[in-house]
């Protein structure tokens, strides 16, 4: 199985990286980056995560969480179950190793020939780009998205709420009365060829909404990255933006 890729990171306004990502088996944390490249392998792991500011050491957290999972991640873990397993462990990892309330989101997407395994926990977020339509995949955990799904707001009103930036769940010891109480989302997808995976953290969505995405993305993501670039920095960035976008070969 062959993904052409783009991997793209911009420290924005703040002091500090706070997003990693990891590509493959490749992971990043850079002010700026700006990455094209082709992987071919039975299976292809793509994550991004993102530290949180408002807690100590994001960055390391987001890094920290990041390798973790790629020294451990292989055949054993290739399920939603296996993944499953894999974060608890590094839950549990992360609670004895760093700062005390650190903690970082993580959305990740694994595609094997037949399918493809998604998974976050905060509000980074996965969308599918397949036949010009854009599908979110990850499903935020979020104070504004409990109001989404309760009815109280619609997706354009969440988008411009005062407290959309509330993550309610995450990867590190700020998130330690959750784990067992709050589930990592999963959704597990059937592969076709041409599948485009955009993965983001929120320096992208609070920026952009789902259908200008779609319109400056499509019809074929890979294209459309110079577009995204460009309409990101038009709206002028507000905090540590990053984005992969990861397409199978046809």
């Amino acid at each position: 199985m062959k993904v052409e890729h783009r991997t793209f990171m911009d420290i924005g306004p703040r002091g500090g990286q706070e997003d990693a990502v990891l590509v493959g088996t490749r992971i990043y944390q850079q002010s700026s980056l700006e990455l094209e490249s082709e992987d071919e392998a039975e299976y292809l792991t793509y994550c991004v995560c993102d530290g949180m500011g408002g807690h100590a050491a994001g960055d390391i957290c987001s890094r920290f969480v990041l390798d973790e999972f790629n020294r451990s991640f292989n055949h054993q873990t290739l399920s939603a179950e296996g993944i499953d397993i894999l974060l608890n462990m590094i839950q549990t990892a992360a609670e004895g190793e760093l700062p005390l309330n650190s903690g970082t989101t993580i959305a990740g997407v694994v595609v094997t020939k037949h399918r493809a395994i998604v998974f976050n926990a905060g509000d980074s977020r996965v969308y599918l780009m397949r036949d010009g339509e854009l599908l979110r995949c990850s499903h935020d955990h979020s104070y504004v998205q409990t109001l989404v799904d309760k009815g109280v707001i619609s997706e354009s009103e969440a988008f411009t709420h005062p407290y959309r930036n509330v993550v309610s769940f995450g990867v590190g010891s700020a998130f330690s009365e959750l784990w067992g109480h709050t589930p990592v989302h999963y959704k597990v997808v059937d592969v076709m060829p041409e599948d485009t995976y955009i993965l983001c953290s929120d320096g992208v969505t609070d920026l952009i909404e789902d259908q200008v995405m779609e319109t400056v993305l499509g019809p074929n993501p890979i294209t459309g990255v110079a577009r995204l670039r460009t309409e990101l920095k038009r709206k002028t960035l507000k905090d540590n933006t990053t984005f992969i976008i990861a397409r199978v070969a046809g």
